[in-house]
């Protein structure tokens, strides 16, 4: 199998897996395959497709080692929840930008200076969100 043919693979659930509560995306990220995960982290975190690239190769490689596919189930449930967290990030980063660039309540354009504390403070914020627990 090409790893073409193996970005367009959807795995089912683990059995015992979290369930599925889906994201405000809508979409369920526990069904999304290996091709969309990947265009979602072009899309919203292209710096981390370097580390997605290189665990799904470790991933197949453990697979076809062990003969089991629990490896690649691992790597693309993590991978989808990464992917939802970087959009979810970048939703939240357009509504913070928009919301100090043009303040809708006033119509008034806040100066440049708290506008930008503004982003710094936010991308503060979503930065320490997106880490995984335990990397203090």
């Amino acid at each position: 199998m090409t790893t073409q043919s193996l970005a367009a693979v959807t795995l089912p659930p683990q059995t015992g897996a979290a369930p599925d509560r889906g994201h405000p995306g809508g979409d369920a990220p526990d069904h999304e395959s290996l091709a969309a995960v990947r265009a979602t982290i072009t899309a919203y975190a292209p710096r981390r497709l370097p580390e997605l690239e290189r665990e799904r190769d470790q991933a197949f490689a453990q697979a076809l080692g062990s003969g089991s596919l629990r490896p690649v189930h691992r790597f693309l449930h993590r991978w989808q929840a990464v992917a939802s967290t970087e959009r979810e990030l970048a939703d939240i980063t357009r509504a913070v930008r928009e919301e100090f660039l043009h303040h809708p309540a006033t119509g008034h354009r806040p100066t440049a200076a708290r506008a930008a504390a503004a982003l710094e403070f936010a991308a503060i914020l979503l930065t320490a969100a997106a880490e995984p627990p335990g990397t203090d």
